[in-house]
């Protein structure tokens, strides 16, 4: 039986425009095949990992071939090879975007009771999406193993709100190797740089849109562009988005405040627990 991993990465935080959590679904074995051919071509120009926001200004792992005459002919084919690999390898693409000034709207009262941030609420959204295609088009024992980068601000809502709902397990990993406070060393997990790649594009490409900058397909940049090849349809939560969700927390708060004062949460979990 084939095992699916997702690789999902964040892109930008609550005080930008744009939250994005976005990233790849693929077998355990094309995964395999892919980190192996992405290392192996970052490794020709010396490149440990990569990063979109470092590619993209020429800082980090680029900073080599800043003063490069032909930089912008090397980079192109860089990218070239690397989404080359990844469209090879990987089944789908799944993302979440939210504009924060829409979020930062949402009552903190219920933001708080339902653990709402943007990490939790983008990656919750993009959980249930990687859940709807499996049911559709795999079977519901397949077995699911869904990769975050560790240290993303905000995990422990992202945690308990995919515990409360039910929802596939989330595991935590660095997209590079990372040393360890006790001195081992923490091998990275390389599909998360092709999801940090995805991430940032898809954040970029909602900001521009958001501006009125881009009004075809044509106009987006080359990467984004490439990305529409891949299946999958990455969503976004825009202002009337947030007001309808909103609206209904609004209606489940009442509910289990109903629930709690007839004592009816009482009766459901025993039953959940085979005592009722």
């Amino acid at each position: 039986m084939v095992m699916l991993s997702f690789a999902l990465d964040v892109s930008g935080d609550e005080s930008r425009p744009v939250y994005t959590v976005a990233g790849f679904g693929s077998g355990e074995k094309d995964w395999k095949s892919f980190s192996e051919l992405w290392t192996a071509r970052l490794g020709r120009e010396g490149i440990n990992y990569f990063r979109a926001a470092e590619a993209a200004h020429f800082r980090g792992q680029f900073k080599l071939f800043h003063d490069r005459p032909d930089r912008e002919m090397w980079r192109q084919q860089l990218f070239a090879d690397l989404m080359g690999i990844l469209r090879r390898n990987v089944y789908r693409q799944f993302g979440c975007s939210i504009i924060n000034s829409a979020l930062n709207n949402m009552s903190e009262q219920l933001a708080e009771e339902f653990s709402l941030s943007a990490l939790s609420l983008a990656g919750r959204t993009t959980e249930k999406h990687i859940r709807q295609w499996i049911i559709a088009e795999w079977t519901p024992t397949t077995p699911v193993v869904i990769v975050f980068e560790a240290g993303d601000q905000g995990i422990g809502k992202l945690q308990k709100r995919l515990a409360e709902d039910g929802s596939f397990p989330a595991t935590f990993r660095p997209k590079k190797d990372t040393l360890r406070n006790d001195g081992t060393m923490e091998y990275g997990y390389v599909p998360l740089q092709a999801a940090d790649w995805l991430a940032y594009e898809l954040s970029i490409a909602i900001k521009q849109i958001e501006a009125g900058q881009i009004q075809e397909i044509a106009q987006l940049r080359w990467p984004m562009q490439e990305f529409f090849h891949i299946h999958g349809n990455p969503g976004v939560y825009a202002t009337d988005n947030i007001q309808e969700l909103e609206t209904s927390l609004g209606t489940v708060k009442k509910i289990n405040e109903w629930e709690k004062a007839t004592g009816l949460d009482q009766l459901r979990a025993k039953r959940r627990a085979g005592l009722g």
